[in-house]
């Protein structure tokens, strides 16, 4: 049924619709990435590939990343992510985060965010409509 574990728990157990496998589909994008100081900016477009895809063709993307350093190896982060789909006409999906992170030495670093999204369900051939997540999120690189 699906090459995802879970997927197939939920269609036997009958814990949710199935998917509707005709909505997915290849996509191609093209992302320009331009760095300042401290602050990452990018833009991109992207279009279907899938000749008989039921999803409309186009979606542009912008967002910008950045830190600003603080005291004993500790940086302000913040980042936006905002999309564009020409199926959602076009209606913007955002996600955006704050957050700290703590360097102890160049490879060793801890990460402490607060994520929030509004927007269509990201990747997903499910339609649920608008949705808002908001949330705690925490990184640890060794």
């Amino acid at each position: 049924m699906s090459s995802h574990l879970g997927d197939d728990y939920m269609v036997r157990h009958g814990d949710l619709t199935p998917n509707d496998r005709s909505v997915n589909y290849e996509q191609i994008d093209l992302t320009y990435l331009y760095s300042f100081n401290r602050v990452d900016v990018y833009g991109g477009l992207g279009m279907v590939i899938t000749k008989n895809a039921f999803r409309q063709r186009f979606m542009g993307e912008i967002g910008l990343k950045g830190n600003v350093p603080m005291k004993h190896n500790w940086e302000f982060v913040y980042g936006c992510d905002i999309k564009f789909y020409d199926e959602n006409e076009f209606i913007p999906d955002i996600h955006y985060g704050l957050g700290f992170t703590f360097n102890q030495r160049a490879d060793h670093q801890i990460n402490v965010s607060v994520d929030g999204y509004f927007g269509q369900m990201p990747y997903s051939t499910l339609d649920y409509g608008q949705v808002f997540w908001f949330g705690l999120s925490s990184r640890l690189y060794l």
